[in-house]
């Protein structure tokens, strides 16, 4: 076995790690694992041929990671504002614009400016309820 295929060989379990705690919701480790993948590339694979384009790709896993927890949040936030929980439907979009912050690519502009019409809408429907109390 050669030295890529062998490292690729141990890539292969951080990437399998992070994808079935992606699959089971748990973003947050998710991500943490997709960064070890990373981190292990850059140290030991420092002479492997395709080893950025392995770091980009990692790097996209990420991105799609933060974004199912987005969309994750953003579900949970319209749950809360149909059961007129407005204030907890913040947090829960205030998070995911802190989540957003952390993609790298052109999904980010489309990410928040999603949140930020869901916070609109949010507030929309709060100062309507407000008026008709």
């Amino acid at each position: 076995m050669g030295k890529k295929s062998a490292i690729l060989k141990k890539l292969e379990v951080f990437i399998k790690t992070a994808n079935n705690l992606k699959d089971k919701k748990n973003y947050d480790e998710a991500v943490r694992k997709y960064r070890e993948g990373i981190n292990f590339l850059r140290v030991k694979a420092t002479d492997m041929e395709g080893r950025e384009e392995e770091v980009s790709n990692i790097i996209r896993m990420i991105d799609q990671t933060h974004s199912a927890n987005i969309m994750d949040l953003l579900i949970e936030s319209d749950k809360l504002v149909g059961g007129l929980k407005f204030a907890e439907a913040m947090e829960k979009f205030n998070y995911a614009t802190e989540i957003a912050n952390n993609i790298d690519d052109i999904v980010k502009i489309v990410v928040l400016f999603s949140i930020s019409l869901f916070k609109a809408w949010t507030k929309s429907i709060y100062f309507r309820l407000l008026l008709l109390c």
